[in-house]
């Protein structure tokens, strides 16, 4: 049996990967995937849950916010209509959450004195799902296959499908890339759709020269032209800023791939020049300084 506090289930329809530290995200991502996976049967409590295990504010099992915790915990139980101590389904929870709470138009009031709680009211408001970055591990080559044998995919992005050797080894220099605990990476990109995660393409920021980084991202069909790339470009954007080694940020596109031109545009970048890749193909650099911070 799970323990889990009333009001997780409302983080959890909201959460984008940003949190009190990079041990409580990776803590908070790793589980979330690992609920959606299993639809666990899970226990409301008003203490620490399996969720605070990693929160900065966890001292010995107790809560140092306790008080307004425990009130945004006291609100969301009684929009929920249960009781501490129920037990029921992750997903079963993540449903009443959404139905009594999100969908009611009650999240400011329920989850109000929550610092997080602007990040939620923005992405309750969006037309395209709160997105979740996860840095790819051994496990996940399925996934990133999915992506590299898309024809669609891979035409739209370096022209053709790789072939299964490029596959294996560009999969091995991702696993090392992250392996190095930094920002750079390869990282999966899911779509927190009512909190279960669903798995939508791949994200990178790696480095570039010195002071720069590359930006990479690719979607699965299925998810095209529903703000999705624009979504994920602005985020790793917003990542890649927040390091302040890194000055300038830098992304190649296909020429044709007018959405993914219009995006980069949009986002600040400016086209520094045009060549051809190692296929021949004609390919454009766009690149953006990064303002300086205060």
């Amino acid at each position: 049996m799970i323990a889990i506090r009333p009001h997780h289930a409302l983080c959890a329809q909201f959460y984008e990967g940003k949190g009190y530290d990079q041990r409580f995200v990776e803590h908070m991502s790793d589980t979330l995937l690992s609920f959606a996976e299993q639809d666990p049967l899970v226990t409301l409590t008003s203490a620490c849950d399996h969720l605070c295990a990693a929160c900065p504010h966890n001292e010995g099992d107790v809560c140092v916010t306790g008080g307004k915790v425990r009130a945004i915990d006291e609100r969301t139980i009684a929009a929920l209509g249960l009781s501490f101590g129920d037990s029921l389904h992750w997903s079963e929870l993540i449903e009443r959450a959404r139905s009594s709470i999100v969908e009611r138009g009650s999240l400011p009031s329920v989850c109000r004195d929550c610092e997080w709680i602007g990040i939620c009211e923005q992405s309750s408001r969006a037309s395209s799902a709160p997105l979740l970055l996860v840095k790819f591990g051994a496990k996940d080559k399925p996934l990133y296959d999915r992506l590299v044998f898309d024809q669609r995919v891979m035409n739209a992005n370096y022209g053709r499908v790789f072939t299964e050797r490029e596959a294996e080894e560009l999969f091995a220099f991702a696993l090392t890339q992250n392996a190095e605990q930094t920002l750079f990476g390869f990282y999966k990109v899911y779509a927190l759709r009512d909190g279960v995660p669903v798995y939508i393409g791949l994200g990178a920021i790696l480095p570039d020269e010195d002071d720069s980084a590359e930006l990479e991202y690719m979607l699965l069909p299925a998810y095209w032209h529903q703000g999705y790339g624009a979504k994920l470009a602005a985020k790793l954007v917003e990542s890649a800023s927040s390091s302040p080694s890194i000055k300038r940020l830098v992304a190649i596109t296909d020429p044709a791939n007018v959405y993914s031109r219009r995006i980069l545009t949009s986002l600040g970048f400016s086209m520094s020049k045009q060549g051809v890749n190692a296929e021949g193909e004609r390919i454009e650099t766009y690149q953006k300084t990064i303002e300086e911070r205060v």
